[in-house]
């Protein structure tokens, strides 16, 4: 049901050895917020540093930009370890659409931190 507004949604992902670029078109059937999530597997209360376009945090680099204007938070969201079969808190970038917009191409690079 959270794909329901989606009407065309293409993925671009680039490896390289510094990181993963990831270029994603959405095309929606109404105007929405759009929402993406990058789950860090670091501590919810890691250190974070975040700027123009940039979050930093434990160790790994999440850049993004949008063709329309996007917002960045760290939140806390729930994971499963399957080993030891308990659900555990970590961080996740989430970067949503400033407005509520038709279509959204966002720009995503998460490497290791320098």
């Amino acid at each position: 049901k959270c794909y329901d507004q989606v009407q065309r949604w293409v993925r671009h992902v680039t490896w390289d050895k510094t990181g993963v670029a990831v270029r994603d078109e959405v095309e929606l059937k109404s105007p929405d917020i759009v929402t993406f999530r990058w789950h860090l597997a670091a501590a919810p209360d890691a250190p974070k540093t975040t700027g123009d376009g940039k979050i930093t945090m434990d160790g790994i680099e999440v850049g993004y930009d949008g063709d329309s204007p996007v917002t960045a938070t760290v939140e806390t969201m729930p994971a499963f370890d399957s080993e030891e079969k308990k659900v555990f808190d970590h961080a996740c970038v989430v970067i949503r659409s400033a407005t509520p917009v038709k279509s959204l191409v966002l720009n995503s690079r998460i490497k290791l931190a320098p």
